[in-house]
């Protein structure tokens, strides 16, 4: 899950995004063996998506306020905010706006896509078949 409007660079042809109501029981049948999931969430920790990419053989990388598990193949980031984090009042209308999580977690997301560039490039080139 992304903010929505976040890119993703070119140079990450497999990254997929999903939006609340993605499909996980589709996808995750399709999930290669060794791949990772970065699930930027907003208050709730999703435990059953990463055990179900942990039974897939692949990692995870959460982004959420609640608390989870952090292990050599899940990395949770754990957000600032309090729930439903909206800071402004406005007089005459009927509830508050802009949330501290959106402001957060844009850095987040463009942290964590240029760590995976980085980490892609430093792949040494696969090899042809002969």
């Amino acid at each position: 899950i992304h903010a929505s409007g976040a890119a993703v660079p070119r140079e990450l042809p497999r990254v997929f995004n999903f939006g609340r109501s993605y499909d996980w029981r589709l996808f995750s049948r399709q999930l290669p063996r060794g791949d990772m999931v970065l699930y930027m969430g907003y208050l709730r920790y999703p435990r059953g998506t990463v055990n179900g990419v942990l039974r897939r053989g692949c990692d995870a990388v959460v982004v959420c306020v609640d608390p989870g598990e952090t292990n050599e193949r899940k990395t949770h980031i754990r957000g600032c905010w309090k729930n439903y984090d909206t800071v402004i009042d406005l007089p005459d209308y009927p509830i508050r706006v802009l949330p501290s999580s959106g402001v957060v977690q844009t850095p987040q997301w463009y942290s964590l896509m240029a760590e995976m560039l980085a980490a892609q490039r430093a792949k040494p080139a696969a090899k042809p078949p002969r």
